[in-house]
């Protein structure tokens, strides 16, 4: 069922709490603080820091179940795109060709709330790109990007040169003191969450708009 393109925003301090309320929830305990930080930063990059959040989906997560609610991104029809500007047009032309090769997706997915939303987000991070969450522990900017592009979580080639603009909403988040209460360092605290995750022979297996050049997640 298709449903409109919402915005549902967050502010950073809600965004903190309903994280942690759902990694406890996928996870068990706690992450680390750094761990926390890194994880919301490629959140913040994939939803413009939580203001373009749509439809409680907070990873942009593509779906091509079209049962249950979706909502269709701006490339998806053409008379939509002739209706823009420039130059979002020509932008927008590109994504849907990319479309219809199959590059691009042509859905996400709705949720009713953001309790649900950072829970399933979680859980497709577990479950799919188990490298990205393996990267979150080793506080480095490149290492997130590598494992983010690498995974296939993102696509497009300026994910294999994000680094820095990782490292600066890494930088803000840690400035606004949103997880200051938890760990500065390590693993979570929880022995079934990553600790168990991760054993040593699961380490690292092997555009204006956010949501370009992604494969279906």
């Amino acid at each position: 069922m298709e449903v409109p393109r919402t915005p549902t925003p967050l502010e950073p301090a809600e965004t903190a709490q309903k994280f942690l309320e759902a990694w406890e929830k996928v996870f068990g305990g706690s992450p680390s603080r750094s761990q926390a930080e890194w994880l919301l930063s490629l959140l913040w990059n994939e939803n413009r820091s939580g203001e373009a959040i749509i439809q409680h989906n907070w990873g942009n997560l593509s779906t091509k179940n079209f049962q249950a609610a979706y909502w269709r991104p701006p490339w998806f029809r053409l008379e939509d795109i002739e209706a823009m500007q420039e130059p979002a047009r020509s932008r927008h032309l590109a994504i849907h060709q990319r479309m219809l090769e199959g590059k691009e997706p042509e859905a996400f997915r709705a949720f009713p709330d953001h309790e649900t939303g950072a829970r399933v987000w979680l859980e497709r991070l577990r479950e799919r790109f188990p490298t990205i969450l393996e990267a979150s522990l080793a506080n480095s900017a490149v290492a997130m990007q590598d494992a983010i592009f690498e995974s296939g979580y993102c696509a497009s080639p300026a994910c294999r040169t994000n680094a820095p603009r990782y490292q600066q909403l890494r930088d803000e988040i840690r400035a606004l003191g949103l997880f200051q209460k938890l760990r500065s360092a390590g693993r979570s605290s929880s022995g079934t969450g990553l600790g168990l995750l991760f054993g040593a022979g699961a380490l690292f297996l092997a555009w204006g708009l956010a949501w370009a050049a992604r494969t279906t997640r």
